[in-house]
C-alpha cells in the first residue's frame, strides 16, 4: 500500500515456470551417513559468507519508495553465484547415492531466500534447503520443480545460516544443473510478530482466525502472499474463480506490485486468534504467466504455473464486475508480510478517483475501517462486498493503526473487467472463458464439504447500532454443504421474542449465496438483541448447527429528539467528512456519519435531520487535506440546531484536519453546549446504566451526603424505593428504558431533585 502512485506501463512478459511443491520430507543427512559406507569425496568451498548490506541506507530508501508507490520491500538481492560444480562438498556412498552439502551464512539476516538462474534436477534428486536452529525446512524439491527456462526461486527461510543438501543417484550426477545467482538478504523480519520489530504489522490488525474472521473461513483460503521483484518485495493477491469453474489458477493483485511475481504462498496464518503465532510457508507455488494488467485500475492478473494441489485446500473466490458500491466491505491481507489479517468497514464504499487525480472514478474508497487497517504489504489485497465477492484490489491510501480515520482506495473490478479492448488489459477475456456475459459469480471450492446439508448464516449487514426508525437490514446466507438446498425456514427474534418465521424457496447450489431482507419496528428504548436462526433446511434439520445463528445488539430510540444539520462545503467537498458519537457512560458508538461530498466550485449546502436521546454527544469534523472548509478554498460552515431553533453548534472557522464539539441534550427544550460538571447540582453516574451495575450520585456542596431515593417509570409508578443510601444496585428484573429518579435529604419534606435515568 502506498500514498502517491506512479508506475510506467510495461510490455507484457510471459513466464513459463512450474510449482514450488515439496514432498514434505525432512533432510536425511545424518541418518543416512551413519548407516552407509563412504567410498569417496571431494570438496570445493563448503561455505559462502554473504556480506551484510547497509541496513540504515536500505531503510532510508524504503521511506522514500513508500511515497513513490513501490511494493513493500523486506530484502535486498545480493550476487552469490554458487553451484554444485564449483562450491560445496560431494560425498559418494556404497549404496549408489551421492550427497552434495553447502552452507550459506549472512550475519544479521532475518531470513534468506534464493534465486536460481539454472535449476534442473534428475529423476532421483531430492533437494533440501533448511535451518535446523529455526526449525524451518524446505524439501524435498524434486524434478517436479523443473522449468522450461531452467529457473526457480525458494521462499524465505528463517535465520542467517542456511544448509543445502542434495541427494541423487551417483549415475545421474551429470543430469543435474544447479546454480544460484542471488541470495535475498532479509533486513526486515517477516516472521517475528511478537516483539514488533521490522516487518511486523501494527497492533490494531486482527488475525483471520479471530471472531471477526469466522464468516470468512472458506474465503480466506483464496488469499495469498506474493513475493515480487526478484523476491525482495511483498504484496497480497487473490485466487479467483472463472465462469467455467475449471480450477484455472488466476491470481489478482496490484499493478504497482511489480513486473513479475514468482512465489505465491497460501495459508500463511496464525493458528489461533491469540496468541499471535507464526504460520507455515510450506504451501507455496513458484512461477506464473502474466495474463493481463492495466494502469487505470491498477490490476495484474497472473495464471499460476500449476494448479494448487489438493493438500493446499485452496478456495477460488467469487467476484462482481457490477459497478455498484459495496454496503459492507471486507479486506483479507498480509500487512507488512505478516500472517493473514482481516479488516472490516461497515459503511458503504464510495466511487472515487485515487489521489484526486484525473476525472474518471476508477476506484472504490473505503472511508474508514471499523476493525483493523491496512499497511504496506497489503497492496493488491482483495476488497470483498457484502456477498463475499471480490470488487477491487488495494492500490493505496492513508489508513493505519495510527490513523483510524484514514481512507483506502481499491481499483474497481468493474473498471478492470472490460473497459479496455485488448485481452492483455482486461479481466473478462480470462475470467469468462466460455463467454457467458456473467458479471458476477460465487466462489468455487474444489475440496468436499464436511456435511451434505449445511446452510450457513454469514453475517448481518447494514444493521445500524443506533436507530430511531423501523429496522430494515439484510443478512447473508450461503450453502456450504455438498447437496443443493431447495427450501429453508428462518426465524427472526428481538429480545428473545419471535417476530416472524418465514419459509424461503430459493434454490442454492454449493457455495452459492443469497441476501435475505429483515424488518421490524421495535417498541423499546435502549439496547435490543437481534437474533436470526435457521430453523429448517429442505424440510429437515441442518446437519451443522454451529453456523445456524446470528446475534447482534443495537440501541433503539423510541422517543427521538430531532435536531437539524446544515453544512456548507468549500470547493473540495471530497475532503470533508463528519461523525456524531456518544459521549456518556454508555459504551461509545457512532450514531451518524456524513461525507465525503462532491467537489463543486463555490461549495454546496447539505441539510439533514438527526434524532437524539437524552444524553451527551460528540460532533467531529474531518478534513483529509488538513485545511478544513475555511482554508482558502471557500467559506464553508456548519449549523446544528434544535427543533425549537436553538443553535447547538455553529462553526465557520474550520481550518485544520479535525475539530470536535461536545453537547448534551437533557430534554426536548433544554440543550446545553459544552456542559460543565460544576454546573450540575445533582449528577447521576453512570447514566445510562446497565442492569446489574451500581448507580452513584453527587450533589454539589454535599458530595458525601446520603439521600432518600425513588425511581418511577414513565407512568409515574414507583418501581424502586430506598431510605438514606449513597448508592444503589440496579436490579436485573427492571425493563430497559427511561425512568425518573427523585431524591431528597432526610431533613427535606419534598422531593426536590428529579433526574432522567436510562437503564439498558
Amino acid at each position: 500500500m502506498y500514498k502517491i502512485y506512479f508506475f510506467l506501463l510495461t510490455i507484457l512478459v510471459t513466464f513459463s515456470l512450474s510449482a514450488q511443491i515439496t514432498t514434505g520430507e525432512l533432510p536425511p543427512n545424518r541418518i543416512l551417513k551413519n548407516n552407509i559406507q563412504l567410498i569417496g569425496e571431494h570438496t570445493f568451498q563448503e561455505k559462502l559468507i554473504i556480506p551484510k548490506p547497509n541496513v540504515k541506507q536500505l531503510l532510508k530508501e524504503d521511506e522514500a519508495e513508500l511515497k513513490e508507490g513501490k511494493a513493500w520491500r523486506f530484502g535486498t538481492a545480493i550476487d552469490s553465484n554458487f553451484s554444485i560444480s564449483t562450491k560445496g562438498k560431494w560425498q559418494h556412498f556404497s549404496n549408489g547415492k551421492s550427497l552434495w552439502t553447502f552452507e550459506v551464512m549472512a550475519e544479521g539476516a532475518y531470513s534468506l531466500n534464493f534465486n536460481f538462474d539454472t535449476f534442473k534436477l534428475s529423476s532421483s534428486a531430492k533437494l533440501f534447503i533448511y535451518n535446523t536452529f529455526n526449525k524451518d525446512y524446505l524439501g524435498a524439491l524434486t524434478k517436479v520443480n523443473n522449468t522450461e527456462d531452467l529457473k526457480m526461486a525458494s521462499r524465505p527461510i528463517k535465520g542467517d545460516r542456511i544448509q543445502f543438501e542434495l541427494w541423487i543417484n551417483s549415475d545421474e550426477l551429470n543430469q543435474n544443473l544447479f546454480s544460484c545467482k542471488e541470495v535475498v538478504y532479509a533486513y526486515k523480519d517477516i516472521f517475528n510478530k511478537t516483539d514488533k520489530s521490522f516487518g511486523s504489522s501494527g497492533s490494531c490488525n486482527i488475525n483471520i482466525n479471530c471472531e471477526e474472521g469466522d464468516p470468512w473461513q472458506d474465503i480466506k483460503r483464496s488469499v495469498v502472499m506474493t513475493l515480487t521483484n526478484n523476491n525482495t518485495r511483498l504484496c497480497t493477491g487473490t485466487l479467483l474463480n472463472n465462469t467455467a469453474q475449471d480450477s484455472t489458477p488466476y491470481i489478482l493483485t496490484a499493478n504497482h506490485c511489480g513486473n513479475s511475481a514468482s512465489i505465491f504462498v497460501f495459508n500463511y496464518e496464525s493458528a489461533a486468534c491469540s496468541p499471535n503465532t507464526d504460520g507455515s510457508l510450506s504451501n507455496s507455488i513458484y512461477g506464473a504467466t502474466l495474463r493481463a494488467r492495466n494502469f487505470d485500475s491498477d490490476f495484474i492478473l497472473y495464471e499460476l504455473s500449476s494448479v494448487p494441489p489438493a493438500s493446499y485446500q485452496v478456495y477460488y473466490a467469487g467476484w462482481s464486475a457490477i459497478a455498484s458500491p459495496a454496503e459492507y466491505a471486507t479486506c483479507i491481507h498480509h500487512p507488512s508480510g505478516d500472517v493473514k489479517k482481516i479488516s472490516i468497514a461497515q459503511g458503504a464504499v464510495i466511487s472515487d478517483t485515487y489521489n484526486n487525480t484525473g476525472t474518471v472514478e476508477n476506484h472504490w474508497r473505503v472511508k474508514r475501517w471499523e476493525k483493523g487497517t491496512t499497511e504496506s504489504g497489503s497492496s493488491g489485497s482483495p476488497l470483498f462486498n457484502e456477498s463475499q465477492r471480490v470488487v477491487g484490489q488495494l492500490q493505496g491510501g492513508t489508513a493505519s493503526c495510527n490513523n483510524s480515520a484514514g481512507s483506502d482506495y481499491y481499483g474497481k473490478f468493474s473498471t478492470s473487467w472490460n473497459t479496455a479492448t485488448d485481452s492483455s488489459q482486461k479481466l473478462s477475456h480470462w475470467l469468462d472463458p466460455i463467454n457467458t456475459s456473467q458479471l458476477e459469480i460465487d466462489g468455487f471450492d474444489p475440496s468436499p464439504a464436511s456435511y451434505n446439508l449445511d446452510l450457513e448464516l454469514k453475517y448481518n449487514y447494514n444493521l445500524p447500532f443506533y436507530t430511531c426508525e423501523s429496522l430494515n437490514f439484510n443478512f447473508l446466507v450461503k450453502n456450504v454443504g455438498n447437496l443443493p438446498v431447495d427450501s429453508f425456514i428462518i426465524d427472526f427474534y428481538i429480545n428473545n421474542q419471535l417476530i416472524y418465521s418465514k419459509k424461503h424457496t430459493n434454490k442454492l447450489t454449493r457455495n452459492q449465496t443469497i441476501t435475505i431482507p429483515a424488518n421490524s419496528n421495535p417498541d423499546t428504548f435502549g439496547t435490543a438483541d437481534v437474533k436470526i436462526v435457521i430453523k429448517e433446511v429442505n424440510g429437515t434439520v441442518d446437519q451443522n448447527s454451529t453456523n445456524d445463528t446470528l446475534t447482534n445488539q443495537l440501541f433503539y430510540n423510541s422517543s427521538p429528539i430531532s435536531m437539524f444539520l446544515e453544512l456548507k462545503t468549500d470547493d473540495y467537498g471530497s475532503e470533508t467528512t463528519w461523525e456524531v458519537s456518544s459521549n456518556s457512560a454508555f459504551p461509545t458508538f457512532r450514531l451518524y456519519e456524513g461525507g465525503p461530498y462532491p467537489n463543486i466550485e463555490g461549495g454546496n449546502t447539505y441539510k439533514d435531520t438527526l434524532c437524539f436521546y437524552d444524553s451527551c454527544f460528540k460532533f467531529t469534523l474531518y478534513d483529509t487535506f488538513n485545511d478544513g472548509f475555511n482554508g482558502g478554498f471557500g467559506d464553508g460552515y456548519l449549523y446544528l440546531k434544535s427543533d425549537s431553533g436553538d443553535t447547538v453548534i455553529y462553526e465557520n472557522n474550520f481550518t485544520s484536519g479535525q475539530k470536535t464539539y461536545t453537547f448534551c441534550i437533557e430534554d426536548t427544550s433544554t440543550i446545553i453546549i459544552d456542559k460543565k460538571k460544576d454546573n450540575a447540582q445533582f449528577k447521576l453516574y453512570p447514566n445510562p446504566i446497565r442492569k446489574g451495575q451500581v448507580l452513584n450520585w453527587t450533589r454539589k456542596g454535599y458530595e458525601s451526603q446520603v439521600m432518600d431515593i425513588q425511581i418511577h417509570n414513565l407512568q409515574g409508578e414507583i418501581v424502586l424505593k430506598y431510605k438514606q443510601v449513597k448508592e444503589i444496585l440496579i436490579p436485573n428484573y427492571l425493563s430497559q428504558g427511561m425512568y425518573i429518579l427523585k431524591a431528597k435529604a432526610d431533613y427535606q419534606d419534598e422531593w426536590l431533585t428529579k433526574e432522567k435515568l436510562i437503564i439498558y
